[in-house]
């Protein structure tokens, strides 16, 4: 991956998307830049929310000068998206463009390829405030959609795409860095900018089962001197130019599960002696799907979701094994405690009326975020 980044490929037309024009906890912000995702200006898509000429000027001239710089970023990291733990390229582009703008990079940070980027202000004393943008990218083979073309910056990883708008969450960052950086801003601030890229915010691995912002924290102790820390998150249902930031818990806790059946495998045509690993899934998919139907308070949110299910190989042979893995999550620690104990307890359930074995594995890897109400204020304030 070359540090520099090529230049903006032209305009790409875009198909019409659904919007949330009344997107819960939003305000309408002025200060808009264009779309990320194409390059044109609004995106003048037919009942999109657009910004004329007036609404535009209003952005700060710093903005629109690195607009093509931004999108021409965004779209380099697309094409070259890294999947959690091995985001080195990426880490590289941008530990070298941070140190051309005079920020004192640290790299190769816990769990190993995250960078903190720090900048001291010119104008005395402050307190010391993160800005956080994450880098990893899905273990998803990008395809065009339906009767269209490829796009011309698609990703150039087989297997491996940014689905999850971190190649533009980054772009953002490292416009952000350069105009902070700049010498206009630097001698306005008071106490220090610390710029924190983080690997591995969609899943962890085996070594690091709460992913790359737990070692930062704990490992790393990256925070420690930080005051406060803000960041943000692209949101396709949300018009252009709408910014939703909300105090208190605003995104749920995370938790993994994975579930293996042992049964007794059989031949087709005689499944008395088996216990049916299938079926056994089959019941057990039922019944975890009514955790949140019938046991949880329906005014406290969570989400059950069976994302993987994997079970036999022919179609005349019972299964003697099955697998499920699933994604839980929750607005709150009463809420998650609840969901964790009842997963267990059908687990147990079904097991025993199926005589099957099944082993759990319930594994607690993000909590809440939960937005601090000052700063969100300050960010309402700031827009």
């Amino acid at each position: 991956m070359a540090t520099d980044a090529p230049p903006p490929p032209a305009p790409v037309a875009k198909r019409a998307r659904k919007e949330l024009l009344n997107a819960p906890g939003a305000f309408r912000m002025d200060l808009r830049a264009g779309c990320l995702c194409c390059g044109s200006s609004w995106c003048a898509e037919p009942g999109s929310t657009t910004a004329g000429p007036s609404e535009s000027s209003r952005c700060r001239a710093e903005v629109l000068a690195l607009r093509d710089r931004l999108v021409s970023d965004r779209r380099h990291f697309h094409q070259h998206p890294e999947v959690a733990f091995q985001e080195h390229a990426t880490a590289a582009f941008c530990a070298t463009r941070l140190k051309e703008l005079g920020f004192q990079v640290t790299e190769s940070v816990a769990p190993g390829t995250a960078i903190v980027a720090v900048l001291k202000g010119e104008a005395g004393a402050g307190p010391c405030l993160a800005l956080r943008a994450d880098m990893d990218a899905l273990p998803i083979q990008e395809e065009p959609a339906e009767g269209e073309a490829p796009l011309p910056f698609a990703s150039q990883n087989r297997g491996v795409m940014h689905a999850c708008g971190h190649d533009a969450h980054m772009a953002i960052m490292l416009c952000v860095a350069e105009i902070i950086s700049s010498d206009k801003f630097k001698s306005r601030i008071r106490g220090t900018i610390k710029i924190i890229f983080q690997p591995a915010e969609e899943n962890g691995n085996a070594e690091h089962p709460n992913g790359g912002a737990w070692d930062m924290v704990h490992t790393a102790k990256v925070l420690d001197d930080v005051d406060a820390i803000y960041g943000c998150h692209v949101w396709t249902f949300a018009p252009v130019g709408v910014v939703g930031v909300s105090s208190g818990c605003v995104m749920a806790a995370c938790d993994s599960v994975i579930i293996d059946i042992e049964g007794r495998g059989g031949h087709g045509a005689a499944p008395q002696g088996t216990v049916d690993a299938v079926l056994v899934m089959g019941h057990l998919i039922t019944a975890l799907h009514s955790i949140v139907s019938r046991n949880q308070d329906p005014s406290q949110a969570a989400v059950l979701t069976i994302g993987s299910a994997e079970a036999g190989e022919a179609p005349n042979v019972i299964a003697a094994r099955g697998k499920l893995k699933a994604t839980v999550r929750c607005l709150n620690s009463a809420t998650q405690a609840i969901m964790k104990r009842r997963v267990h307890e059908v687990c147990e359930g079904i097991a025993s009326t199926f005589g099957a074995k099944i082993l759990v594995d319930y594994v607690h890897e993000a909590p809440n975020v939960i937005n601090d109400s000052e700063a969100a204020e300050a960010v309402k304030n700031a827009a």
